[in-house]
């Protein structure tokens, strides 16, 4: 393979690699992977008669925006800049916002909803010092 087709020119002449951008788009799409299987999950909790545990609220949408924003603009900071901190930061932060609501989602739905067809919510859920 040529320098060439790995590499990407910039306006100074200088080559930049491809494989920063194209692991800040996969992350992106991972973060819209996470808030649709987030609102699959609401929508579990809601048809299992446990809306008060469901992220299809009102209260969940500005962290809903939150992680969009953050991912989108992560990918376009590294598409532009793939040495710069602040983009992978942004999709780094909408990454861990898409888990830690996945997370919740889906500990209340295998504890508390449907605890016999979840394997392991208990494990996640479980405070540290259970004695």
């Amino acid at each position: 393979m040529r320098p060439a087709a790995r590499d990407a020119p910039t306006a100074q002449g200088e080559r930049v690699a491809r494989w920063p951008v194209v692991l800040a788009w996969a992350l992106w799409l991972l973060a819209l992977g996470g808030l649709a299987a987030l609102l699959w999950l609401g929508w579990l909790l809601r048809a299992a008669n446990r809306a008060d545990l469901s992220p299809l609220q009102v209260g969940y949408v500005p962290a809903a925006l939150a992680t969009l924003a953050a991912a989108t603009i992560g990918a376009l900071l590294v598409g532009r800049q793939p040495r710069h901190p602040v983009g992978w930061l942004l999709a780094g932060m909408a990454l861990g916002l898409d888990l830690d609501g996945l997370a919740q989602a889906y500990a209340g739905y295998g504890l508390l909803a449907i605890p016999v067809r979840c394997p392991a919510p208990a494990t996640w859920w479980a405070p540290a010092s259970t004695s």
